[in-house]
């Protein structure tokens, strides 16, 4: 969303994002887009979604605005009511497949309500579009709609001093600590990992609990938690780092046709990933080799993916500064500008 609205205001836009606040929100250090959050006082389930589109739909109706934009199906609700109320401009952007998120893929009847809301409402919007290939394609064969693709791909890295260079080499994750991202299992193949530590830069529902499987590992020395980190302070560690971390346990389709943008930083990092072999990974890796794909997140294959690294590793470590070249905002946000243009020709 970052990426999208700073390039809209560099197409003469005026844009603002507008979100839930939380009790750790903080604002996006950019003044080039304004920012508003919605403070709601549930924080999960129906009362949550309800209220929050509530609010979100009379924010939206009183502002002078000539398009609204959707944020996944959360939000959409708000965003069709109030621009069809205004007579405007709308569009859509999935950044997942909602229904199909692990929280959800089990229980039937909530995934229903959201499908509903799903097939009912995303052909109402003119301007569609999503992360990776696999989704627009998901959304065409079961809806007959077509959906764009902008993928996540961040600026361009520029080489910094590698304040890291003297430290022990580590293996990097970043993004939320949340359930089927691989962690525990990384964690417990640390055991076996002897040349590397492992740095996690995030927080998420797991928490305490990767912290307590640390502690009852006795690993305190070799992994280490980084908290949220500021975007300079994340790319220094993500550059610094030798192996990065894209770890997804298939737990619906949302997992299995991700296109993870930190898939994508340590490609710009110039360091080498390892990731699942689902199919917009290895769509890429077929072209590129970047990384290193396995099947499981066993222990013994996050350990033969470490290895298998150490043996090619400068082999990848080239063809991520090669691919870095197309992977980057610089190239998407060419989509970004022409979607929007013809929207408002």
């Amino acid at each position: 969303m970052h990426r999208i609205a700073e390039t809209l205001v560099e197409e003469g836009h005026d844009v603002s994002i507008v979100g839930r606040l939380l009790s750790d929100s903080s604002a996006l250090n950019t003044k080039k887009f304004k920012q508003h959050r919605l403070f709601c006082f549930f924080s999960k389930g129906f009362l949550f979604y309800a209220a929050f589109n509530i609010r979100l739909f009379f924010y939206l109706l009183f502002q002078k605005v000539d398009l609204i934009g959707a944020v996944d199906l959360d939000s959409i609700l708000a965003v069709y009511h109030a621009s069809r109320i205004k007579g405007i401009k709308r569009s859509f952007d999935a950044h997942e497949l909602f229904p199909e998120v692990p929280e959800l893929v089990h229980r039937k009847l909530v995934k229903r309500v959201w499908e509903y809301i799903e097939r009912t409402y995303m052909k109402k919007f003119s301007l569609r579009y999503t992360v990776s290939d696999s989704i627009a394609n998901y959304y065409k064969e079961k809806y007959q709609l077509h959906f764009d693709v902008i993928r996540n791909l961040p600026n361009p890295y520029h080489p910094i001093p590698n304040e890291n260079a003297m430290s022990k080499p580590y293996i990097f994750y970043q993004g939320a600590l949340n359930d089927g991202r691989g962690l525990a299992e990384m964690i417990e193949a640390m055991k076996d990992i002897h040349h590397y530590d492992l740095k996690i830069a995030g927080e998420g529902d797991l928490s305490e609990s990767l912290r307590a499987l640390v502690d009852e590992l006795k690993l305190q020395n070799k992994v280490h938690f980084l908290g949220k980190l500021a975007p300079t302070a994340l790319r220094t560690y993500t550059q610094g780092a030798s192996i990065g971390l894209n770890l997804l346990e298939n737990k619906g389709l949302s997992y299995y046709y991700s296109l993870a943008n930190k898939f994508f930083d340590y490609i710009q990092a110039g360091i080498p990933g390892i990731s699942m072999n689902f199919p917009e990974y290895a769509a890429i890796n077929a072209a590129y080799e970047v990384a290193v794909l396995i099947d499981d997140l066993s222990v013994s294959s996050i350990a033969h993916a470490v290895q298998s690294i150490e043996e090619h590793g400068e082999r990848l470590r080239l063809n991520c500064r090669q691919a870095s070249v197309l992977y980057c905002w610089e190239e998407e946000k060419k989509i970004v500008q022409k979607l929007y243009r013809d929207c408002f020709a």
